[in-house]
């Protein structure tokens, strides 16, 4: 829950319950070790294999000046989420997560606001002790589940993350219709020791997309994109912008 204090600035706190159980890693061979991430990860840090859970409570600042907020064409977007686990219950150590994410539109046309520069970052960082292996930052479990496009969910994860996305939609017919878009991300993650570091490697996607207008009065697009990675490809049917 959130309330504004000023003029496009919000404050609000939330409880997270958080819980994983009935796990079955079906990759895991420890007989013939064949060990999998989440073994490796839970076994190191004292977490069980097969339950656990995360719950805390955070405090989220939040900035908020577009001038639409399902379709933006100018003003920026700022969240920052501080979350705090505790170690009470069965299962559970403490932790604290940072998350940090913004979001910039650039008009490059007074004409035709369909002509604009978007940008997209976001940051999840492990500030203090361990996280069960399905709570990690991981690519594609931001707020809106978006990130990431051209990845399947949860393939990148680490102690900390960053995710950078930038696109152009660009209109195509007159009545404003149809439109389109390009865009690039990448993801890049570390590792607890920092053995990895972030931006050590980066994994790049690019994409083109159509967007079809489906409701005038609040902008709201049906998405179609079609993203390519390394050595894969993906589609994506939705409604409304990814960012």
């Amino acid at each position: 829950m959130s309330f504004e204090v000023a003029l496009d600035f919000y404050i609000g706190a939330c409880i997270h319950l958080d819980g994983y159980t009935d796990i079955f890693d079906k990759q895991l061979d420890v007989t013939n070790n064949l060990l999998t991430a989440h073994y490796n990860n839970n076994n190191n840090y004292g977490f069980n294999n097969y339950e656990y859970y995360v719950n805390g409570l955070s405090l989220n600042l939040v900035f908020d000046s577009r001038d639409n907020q399902v379709n933006a064409n100018n003003g920026w977007y700022g969240n920052v989420n501080y979350r705090v686990n505790t170690d009470f219950g069965r299962n559970q150590a403490s932790s604290s997560v940072l998350f940090t994410e913004f979001k910039y539109y650039i008009p490059l046309s007074q004409k035709n606001l369909q002509h604009v520069l978007a940008f997209w970052t976001y940051g999840q960082f492990l500030t203090h002790c361990r996280l069960p292996y399905l709570n990690l930052p991981s690519i594609g479990w931001d707020k809106t589940n978006r990130g990431g496009r051209g990845y399947t969910q949860g393939l990148f994860s680490g102690h900390d993350l960053v995710y950078r996305e930038t696109e152009y939609p660009f209109p195509i017919t007159c009545n404003q219709l149809i439109s389109g878009t390009v865009f690039a991300n990448f993801t890049t993650a570390s590792d607890k020791e920092r053995t990895v570091k972030l931006f050590n490697a980066m994994q790049p996607a690019f994409s083109v997309g159509l967007r079809i207008l489906i409701d005038k009065s609040t902008k709201t697009n049906l998405i179609v994109n079609q993203a390519w990675v390394k050595q894969s490809k993906a589609f994506y049917l939705n409604a409304g912008e990814t960012f």
